[in-house]
């Protein structure tokens, strides 16, 4: 499941460089148990590949809203939502 997050990184919207380290690290500091769980719970088997589309915006005050997810991407909405909502505000000034 580490591909998980990785495909997730890097569908995420495209900021400036140091946004983008603010989402990296956000992205690989988390547990993915709960990835694992949901997948294992939806019948994604071990080893198989799992690709997520996951879209957010970002306001003009640095605030991450308007998450997206295509419909392969849903049952992991839990675990994604929270790791989103870890995000601190980016730098309003770089999106």
């Amino acid at each position: 499941m580490k591909n998980t997050l990785l495909v997730l990184l890097l569908l995420t919207a495209i900021v400036n460089a140091q946004n983008k380290v603010v989402i990296k690290n956000t992205f690989f500091n988390q547990n993915i148990d709960e990835f694992d769980a949901l997948a294992i719970k939806n019948g994604v088997k071990a080893g198989d590949d799992v690709f997520m589309w996951v879209n957010f915006k970002s306001d003009v005050e640095g605030s991450v809203y308007g998450l997206e997810l295509d419909e392969r991407s849903k049952i992991f909405e839990p675990a994604i939502t929270a790791i989103i909502s870890k995000i601190p505000t980016l730098d309003a000034n770089n999106i």
